[in-house]
């Protein structure tokens, strides 16, 4: 019965979506699925879906961000979308030429026109006010921040940030009200401000800050869990020396965030206290050869912890369940070392590191996880599995 069908993808020499392949879904919408993010053509069509809709790639030479103006059609006139995240059906690789159109540099003009005809579908089309905020905070998040925040800002050259800053402001004062960006995390909320001031020096200088920030994960407990093993860990964002980032509470209500990362003359307003706990961790295995990742399941609950002289850090207790035999979206993970990673979201920030074997554990404590494999212990504390035997097949 699918309209459109989206095989997990695996980012090789390119990046891929990752929470769009957490669970399969046969009949996968906005609200119950990350398909916002899903927006490259890399999916299986019902030909009659494409030919019924008149849905074709524009024409004009050099256009960009063709996939997401075909895309969004196909996502508005399917029936059913089914996503397939239990097996791997795409390789995303670099064009060995290096003739991908994604590896050039853009000219704003032209790109930021093909971002308002995207908006002015989105605006049409959006089958109901929901679904439109959430493809308009993709838009926003990817297409207007995406050059103008760490590290591509601290890259390019002045000369090309003025040109693309002037005709970002010019969207983002078109078709983002201020009152919509507001919605938003802290950090993302500051660039916004920036952009729309025209701040560049601002934007510059929060994607330096921005730039030190790290995910800490420490596994502190490993215990046995039916047929596979049990992490207990913390998770935060943190400063590369390894203290936390802070909130300090502001007189009348809301928390402050971290001077540091964000200084008075770049910050909006306060978080409230539901944004501050607003922490998204994921723990993943990823295959140190074939770059193969699937998602452990995890269990985490958000607390605020003293910091000392008023201040608190936003602290992410959760533990993680790894079983062997269904890890790979319901089966066994293939032969080969898998890397442990844990993905902090928070305040407008995403960052990833190794988990890593807490103070208090030693390699000991990394219990075997049966024959086939166990938990493993580099020389930095990092941790994986290793798994021995034969590769999974799937038909």
């Amino acid at each position: 019965d699918s309209d459109i069908v989206i095989g997990k993808m695996v980012g090789v020499t390119r990046g891929a979506p990752s929470d769009l392949f957490a669970r399969s879904v046969d009949r996968a919408t906005f609200d119950n699925s990350a398909l916002a993010t899903g927006l490259s053509v890399h999916k299986m069509f019902r030909t009659s879906l494409l030919r019924d809709n008149g849905i074709r790639f524009p024409e004009s030479k050099g256009r960009a961000l063709e996939d997401q103006y075909v895309m969004l059609q196909a996502y508005f006139a399917a029936n059913v979308v089914s996503i397939v995240a239990d097996r791997v059906c795409y390789w995303h690789n670099r064009r060995p030429d290096g003739g991908n159109i994604t590896a050039r540099r853009i000219d704003p003009v032209g790109y930021y026109q093909a971002v308002r005809e995207n908006l002015d579908l989105i605006d049409a089309k959006a089958p109901s006010a929901e679904v439109r905020d959430a493809l308009l905070r993709r838009q926003f998040d990817h297409e207007i921040l995406n050059r103008l925040r760490e590290p591509k800002v601290l890259k390019a050259p002045r000369r090309f940030l003025d040109k693309l800053l002037r005709e970002v402001r010019k969207v983002v004062v078109e078709r983002f009200p201020e009152e919509f960006v507001d919605t938003m995390p802290a950090t993302t909320r500051a660039r916004g401000a920036a952009i729309r001031r025209g701040d560049l020096r601002g934007l510059v200088s929060l994607a330096k800050r921005a730039d030190r920030v790290v995910a800490s994960g420490d596994v502190v407990s490993v215990e046995a869990a039916g047929d596979g093993v049990r992490l207990g860990f913390v998770a935060q964002l943190a400063w590369e020396d390894g203290k936390p980032i802070t909130v300090q509470p502001v007189r009348g209500g809301g928390w402050q965030i971290d001077r540091d990362l964000l200084p008075r003359r770049l910050a909006t307003r306060p978080d409230t206290d539901a944004e501050v706990r607003d922490v998204r961790v994921t723990v993943s295995a990823r295959n140190r050869d074939t770059h193969v990742s699937w998602f452990v399941p995890v269990s985490t609950e958000v607390s605020l912890e003293p910091a000392g002289k008023g201040a608190s850090t936003v602290l992410v207790r959760g533990t993680a369940d790894i079983d062997l035999a269904t890890i790979a979206g319901g089966g066994p993970l293939d032969e080969g070392s898998w890397a442990l990673a844990v993905r902090v979201r928070a305040m407008g920030l995403k960052r990833s590191r190794r988990l890593t074997l807490g103070p208090g554990l030693d390699e000991d404590d990394a219990m075997a996880l049966g024959s086939d494999g166990g938990l493993f212990v580099t020389a930095n504390r990092g941790l994986g599995v290793r798994v021995q035997g034969p590769a999974r097949v799937r038909a």
